[in-house]
């Protein structure tokens, strides 16, 4: 696999195999021929795992106690910047779905767009899981679950 990459790296100016892997674990790709639309759809792979934090936080479900909490550790935050972030995620997805149709070269261009994309993407999913995190470190259940009744 990394031999036929280096290929198409050469021939697209794609970025070097061990980063791309790092971001987006190429080596979990079963290689069928196709390479470059794996690559592709390893890395929607990974933005709607990130579209998947994001959801329930801008869309709660009334009985997902799950979402209950983050929305309430997340309540004072600004959500047009979520969205803003899911929106972004979300149209780089269906970019990507669209460009299945297309030429190996735009998808070598594609997977070019995503790489620039995602360092600014990772940081804002960053800040939000940091956020998560810290408040299900020290939520206190009478503060969030208060009149909670399942």
């Amino acid at each position: 696999m990394i031999k036929e990459y280096e290929q198409l790296r050469r021939k697209y100016k794609l970025p070097p195999f061990k980063q791309l892997d790092e971001e987006f674990e190429l080596r979990k790709i079963d290689d069928d021929g196709f390479l470059i639309r794996e690559i592709m759809r390893q890395m929607c792979r990974k933005l709607r795992w990130y579209a998947s934090i994001l959801e329930p936080i801008l869309n709660p479900h009334p009985d997902s106690l799950h979402a209950l909490i983050e929305t309430k550790i997340l309540e004072n935050e600004n959500r047009k910047s979520y969205f803003e972030l899911y929106r972004k995620i979300w149209a780089l997805v269906y970019e990507g779905m669209l460009i299945e149709f297309k030429s190996e070269r735009e998808i070598a261009t594609f997977i070019k767009k995503v790489w620039r994309e995602f360092p600014k993407l990772n940081e804002e999913m960053y800040k939000v899981m940091s956020k998560i995190v810290r408040g299900w470190r020290h939520f206190e259940e009478k503060e969030y679950l208060n009149g909670y009744l399942g």
